[in-house]
């Protein structure tokens, strides 16, 4: 997944970050409860997106003087991050564009590193981690989520099943920077002591995620993603109409009282700065 984070899909997702956010607030919750940002603390978020995270461990940290600061590659989401801080009131926050595994974080400012699935797309996992690394204080924490494999996360593939054949999609290669970068725990694990961290814990995190209110919605949201919506124009009308069909059917398979529920794998990894 080659994402251009100042082009038109990162503007998609900042313009529609409250739903992103609704989506994934389990995930969230079980970051921030196994991260345990304490009063007085430093935290840096990791590839912030529009910094629900980074505000959420700010108001945890406030107390005793302690503030989060946020990075993000995507100005679109910065700015994003920035207003919803000014609409808070939440003072004890920073928010900055740069790219984590090269900017300077300064030396030992942090208590604490998150990331809500924004340490994925790195070029270099080692690096950028070695970079946080050292922007943190003896003992620094660090505690993010990331994709577990593609297989397990209907998420991702149930859409792109119910499109593909009717639409030539060719199946997404694996790469070494995309959404299921780390999707292998043996790799993280020798990644993040390579870039200097201890004690390392990679965890299950099995939550599904709700993505609609019933099947209706579900295939509304889908169809106004710019790359979803780009490659049913391209598509003949005819094979187009049976691709949106079979998505309504893969959600209605999986809608429930309270909404499409689909299945989503991750890994809730945590490490020490050595």
């Amino acid at each position: 997944m080659d994402v251009d984070w100042n082009g038109p899909v990162a503007r998609f997702w900042a313009d529609h970050d409250d739903r992103y956010d609704a989506l994934l607030q389990r995930h969230g919750a079980a970051l921030l409860a196994a991260a345990a940002p304490a009063p007085g603390e430093h935290v840096f978020d990791i590839g912030c997106g529009c910094g629900s995270t980074t505000l959420r461990a700010a108001q945890a940290v406030a107390s005793g003087g302690g503030m989060a600061v946020g990075a993000d590659i995507s100005q679109a989401m910065i700015a994003k991050a920035r207003a919803r801080a000014a609409e808070s009131g939440i003072g004890n926050v920073h928010f900055r564009v740069g790219d984590v595994q090269t900017a300077d974080l300064g030396p030992a400012r942090f208590d604490l590193a998150i990331s809500r699935y924004g340490v994925m797309f790195f070029d270099d996992h080692r690096a950028a981690f070695a970079n946080v690394r050292a922007a943190m204080r003896p003992g620094g924490r660090l505690a993010f989520v990331c994709w577990a494999d593609r297989t397990r996360n209907e998420h991702w593939t149930s859409s792109y099943a119910a499109l593909a054949s009717h639409l030539g999609l060719v199946p997404p290669a694996p790469g070494p920077n995309g959404p299921f970068a780390l999707a292998d725990p043996v790799y993280v694990q020798a990644m993040l002591a390579g870039a200097g961290w201890r004690d390392i814990e990679i965890a299950e995190l099995d939550e599904p995620l709700c993505v609609g209110r019933d099947a209706d919605d579900a295939v509304a949201f889908e169809l106004s993603d710019p790359e979803t919506a780009a490659e049913l124009a391209a598509a003949d009308p005819a094979a187009a109409a049976r691709a949106v069909a079979d998505l309504r059917a893969a959600f209605a398979a999986r809608e429930r009282p309270d909404g499409v529920w689909l299945a989503a794998a991750a890994w809730l990894v945590r490490a020490t700065a050595s």
